[in-house]
């Protein structure tokens, strides 16, 4: 369908494998089976659709557990807790991918950072572009309504993008 942007095979897979978002094996995925299901799922969504492919990850700190599985972009997410191991304002260019990054989610509520400072980090990193957690959600990290007339506006400022 052409509506559809990206295909994510999975979000935040970190969760769920043991020594890195688990401690618990019996609920647990290693990494190497992660690997093998993100490598599987990216070349059956290539063989199927025309959109790129790509995996949430919860932090820039665990990209290399989907590196080299074939996905056309890497789009990790950003929240106040990875401040301290994984900083938003880390230039794209140290992280040592082969393929673009964007910012996949950060919040729009409950930030210690203003939604403008967010994005003007998201620009001077060098990421291909940023998403805020989100539209729809009725979370603690969403407020869609506040955040898109500063969307609009740091838009609007930065890339002469007049959104309707």
């Amino acid at each position: 369908d052409p509506r559809v942007l990206a295909w994510d095979v999975i979000n935040e897979p970190e969760w769920s494998v043991f020594g890195l978002g688990s401690w618990k094996p019996a609920q647990s995925v290693a990494p190497k089976e992660l690997r093998a299901f993100v490598r599987e799922a990216t070349a059956i969504f290539h063989a199927e659709a025309t959109q790129p492919v790509t995996v949430g990850s919860a932090s820039t700190r665990w990209l290399e557990l989907v590196q080299g599985l074939g996905l056309d972009f890497y789009q990790p997410h950003w929240y106040d807790h990875f401040e301290s191991f994984a900083p938003l304002a880390r230039p794209v260019a140290e992280l040592d991918v082969d393929r673009p990054v964007i910012l996949g989610e950060f919040p729009t509520k409950n930030t210690k950072k203003a939604l403008g400072t967010i994005l003007d980090a998201v620009k001077g990193a060098g990421y291909g572009g940023g998403f805020g957690w989100a539209m729809l959600s009725t979370d603690t990290a969403t407020d869609w309504d506040a955040a898109e007339p500063v969307y609009r506006a740091w838009l609007e400022r930065n890339a002469g993008i007049v959104a309707p």
